[in-house]
């Protein structure tokens, strides 16, 4: 085909938008959108290759640069075989948009020298099922956006394709995959991914996460990694190296079914924000937090606001020196019935507003470390059998009349002498004794 005839064929090209195209095998070999004898285009300012032809499962073939497919009214695209001009090393956009695209089939696709797949997929829409079985991408370095926004993806087999330590971006990559309910990562390699910033939020219908071949020591990013995980009731993540991480807020948020998590793998070192990390856990009934260390938090506002099922947490190992934002805290844990947070340093704290609100059943409460506050705005609505104790040197001289006011109308009695609180408990007698600094209780029945 001359130069010319395909000059003249690019408008009716462009006019077929919205229905089928197709071109018989032998009507172009070679077709240069840009006219200007290129083997190349410029989509969104990365430069593809263009392809010899794209074979489809009828037989038929569409040439067409790298996503000329959202201009399209496709419903289906097996790809059988793809032949380029020139190795491709970029998938980026290559089927980004295309609305009507039902299923993909990348089972013969060449990816072993492609290091750039972002937004392969991205806002596939009504697409169902994607395969990449066993396909080779150990040279991508990008994956950003991969698949965010397939909201109806419910098959993705990606099982045995293969990354490497060439992968370096997994930002976005499952966002928005709402009804997708497994995945499985067994053969990504992630010991040089720095960023996982949103990689699962909003996979709404995933039950189970299998992450334990995640070694991670080059991360420094993931932010609302499982956000809004719905469905989510187990995740392993005991490989995670979080020693660069300085943000966690939100990292478990809207999690509703997951019920246990285990963290004791976690370098918390330099994370400065906890903000809303487990907030509407509701049925998180016991998390395992013994190798935080919060030397560097300032922000744990909100952490477990609306955990509704937890019933204990030790905090005693929390380092809180710089703390600054503690405000809703525990809001909504109505069960929760022991908490530990003696060594809670409070010198710092400028917000702590509602931080027990609705803790109806915790037994006690240490506030030992606490200096003179604001009781009504940290204590309201907490349990009224409750035991407070309080550093007799730090106790605030309105205490009595805002627990009164504040804590359901407790039974209260102190000994002005020794600035000793004692709660009463129905029928069982509590007492007081000094222990160090500060004071502590014991029950006698």
């Amino acid at each position: 085909m001359e130069k010319g005839e395909i000059e003249r064929l690019i408008p009716q090209i462009h006019s077929l938008k919205k229905s089928k195209f197709t071109l018989n095998y032998a009507s172009i070999v070679v077709l240069n959108i840009s006219g200007t004898g290129s083997d190349k285009v410029l989509i969104n300012d990365s430069e593809v290759p263009l392809p010899n032809r794209i074979i489809i499962n009828n037989g038929s073939i569409i040439y067409n640069y790298s996503n000329i497919w959202e201009q399209f009214n496709f419903s289906e695209i097996n790809i059988v075989r793809m032949e380029w001009d020139n190795q491709l090393t970029t998938c980026k956009y290559m089927f980004k948009s295309v609305k009507n695209l039902i299923s993909i089939d990348f089972s013969e696709f060449d990816f072993s020298q492609v290091t750039d797949m972002t937004s392969l997929c991205e806002s596939c829409e009504l697409v169902k099922s994607i395969n990449m079985r066993n396909g080779n991408g150990l040279r991508v370095k990008i994956m950003d956006r991969m698949f965010a926004e397939c909201h109806n993806l419910v098959s993705l087999d990606i099982t045995g394709f293969k990354t490497s330590s060439e992968l370096t971006s997994m930002v976005s990559l499952f966002y928005g995959c709402y009804k997708l309910e497994s995945i499985d990562l067994s053969s990504f390699v992630t010991t040089s991914v720095t960023s996982m910033f949103e990689l699962f939020k909003s996979c709404r219908s995933i039950k189970s996460l299998d992450l334990s071949n995640f070694c991670t020591p080059a991360l420094t990013n993931m932010h609302w990694l499982f956000e809004n995980c719905f469905s989510l009731e187990y995740v392993n993540i005991s490989c995670f190296n979080t020693s660069k991480i300085t943000c966690i807020g939100m990292l478990f948020k809207n999690c509703y079914n997951l019920k246990y998590i285990d963290l004791r793998n976690f370098d918390t070192s330099k994370v400065n924000d906890m903000a809303e990390m487990f907030m509407n856990c509701y049925r998180l009934t016991s998390v395992e937090l013994s190798s935080f260390n919060t030397r560097s938090t300032t922000n744990m506002g909100h952490m477990f606001t609306d955990c509704h099922s937890l019933i204990s947490l030790n905090l005693s190992n929390f380092n809180t020196n710089v703390i600054k934002h503690i405000d809703f805290m525990f809001y909504n844990c109505y069960s929760l019935r022991y908490l530990d947070i003696t060594n809670l340093n409070a010198k710092n704290i400028i917000n702590y507003e509602q931080m027990f609100f609705n803790t109806s059943s915790l037994i006690s409460l240490n506030l030992t470390n606490f200096e003179s506050v604001n009781i009504s705005t940290m204590i309201s609505q907490i349990n009224k059998d409750i035991v407070l104790c309080f550093n007799e040197a730090k106790v605030p001289d309105t205490f009595i009349t805002q627990a009164n006011a504040y804590i359901n109308n407790c039974s209260l009695m102190c000994d002005m002498q020794n600035r000793i609180f004692i709660n009463e408990i129905n029928y069982c007698a509590i007492s007081c004794y000094t222990s160090g600094t500060g004071y502590t209780y014991q029950y006698t029945e």
